[in-house]
C-alpha cells in the first residue's frame, strides 16, 4: 500500500464495507449480483496469499454464520468519521505498516499459513516497511538540500 494512494474521491476502495454498484466499497456486488468484486488488493498482493485469504475469510463467514449487515448503497467518501463510525464502517489500513499490524492481529492468518510461514511472512513484511521508512527520496533530496 503506498503511503497516500488511499485518499478521497479516487475511487479507490479505503472502507471495509461491501455494497452494490458503489465503487467506495472494498467489496463490491455489483447489478444482477452474478459476481462479487474484491477491490482492496492491489498490484502488491502475491495472489497466492491473497486467493487463500478471500477463501478462508469466506469459509468462516459461512461456518461462524457471520451477517456482514445491510450493504453500503451512499458515497462513502461524502460520509463524516462520525457517520461512518455509526454505520461500523472503519478504514483499511492506509499504509504497509497498519496493514502488518492489522494482519497481525487476526488469528486467521496464522491459520491459513501455520506458525512457521505467519511469522516469517510478518517480518518479512516489517522489514519491507522498515526499509521503506529509512528510504531517502528524491523528492526529500530535491527538497531538502535545497533549503539547506
Amino acid at each position: 500500500i503506498k503511503t497516500g494512494s488511499m485518499s478521497g474521491f479516487t475511487w479507490a476502495p479505503v472502507f471495509a464495507c461491501f455494497g452494490n454498484n458503489n465503487r467506495t466499497n472494498s467489496i463490491r456486488v455489483p447489478l444482477g449480483g452474478e459476481r462479487v468484486e474484491l477491490r482492496a488488493a492491489d498490484i502488491a498482493n502475491n495472489p497466492y496469499l491473497g486467493g487463500a485469504m478471500v477463501l478462508a475469510a469466506g469459509l468462516e463467514g459461512v461456518r461462524h454464520k457471520i451477517d456482514p449487515g445491510p450493504p453500503h448503497t451512499e458515497n462513502m467518501y461524502l460520509k463524516s468519521d462520525a457517520e461512518l463510525a455509526e454505520l461500523g464502517v472503519s478504514y483499511l489500513p492506509r499504509s504497509l505498516g497498519e496493514a502488518i499490524d492489522a494482519f497481525e492481529a487476526d488469528d486467521l492468518g496464522r491459520e491459513v499459513m501455520g506458525d512457521l510461514m505467519f511469522r516469517t511472512y510478518t517480518e518479512f513484511k516489517r522489514a519491507e516497511w522498515d526499509n521503506y521508512l529509512t528510504h531517502v527520496s528524491d523528492w526529500e533530496v530535491d527538497r531538502y538540500l535545497k533549503l539547506w
